[in-house]
């Protein structure tokens, strides 16, 4: 699953060129957000047992709060 550090890393190394380069990093850092989206939306729908669903490490994981 994609997550938000997915999208930054793409968005800082993506190699600067010409118009058609910076088109291109444009469509897939949307498309890369949309993704992202929909991950969250999925794991958010997913239930726990103990915590709240989250999107990390490219996986949804049950976490709770530290006490």
């Amino acid at each position: 699953m994609l997550d938000d550090d997915d999208v930054e890393l793409t968005a800082l190394t993506w190699p600067a060129g010409g118009l058609i380069i910076s088109i291109l990093g444009i469509v897939l850092i949307v498309w890369m957000v949309i993704q992202v989206s929909r991950n969250k939306d999925e794991c958010a729908a997913k239930r726990c047992e103990h915590g709240t669903p989250i999107l990390a490490n490219h996986e949804c994981l049950c976490a709770e709060k530290a006490r």
